[in-house]
């Protein structure tokens, strides 16, 4: 389908072990020979933060930014922050 990124987000499902997703990004080398690889591991560096957090300040945010121009990552996401019900932030706008 022409796909040469993949991006692996994880911290929020236990499932997801070190072991399953070695074994998941080995296979994903495997079958997209292809694929540029950038750094000598093979992977590219993203990074990223959330906007409207509760308590977040606009102090934050540029700390935030200075860490992204320092770090220089190949990909940068940045996203809103959406409350959700089962978290103490959940009545937080």
């Amino acid at each position: 389908m022409g796909f040469r990124t993949f991006v692996l987000q994880g911290g929020e499902d236990t499932f997801f072990t070190d072991e399953r997703l070695c074994r998941i990004i080995r296979k994903l080398k495997v079958r997209h020979e292809d694929c540029a690889v950038t750094l000598s591991l093979g992977y590219q560096v993203g990074a990223g933060f959330m906007v409207g957090s509760p308590f977040q300040t606009p102090e934050h945010l540029s700390n935030e930014l200075v860490f992204l121009k320092k770090l220089n990552p190949h990909m940068v996401s940045i996203g809103p922050f959406i409350p959700h019900k089962d978290t103490p932030f959940a009545d937080e706008s």
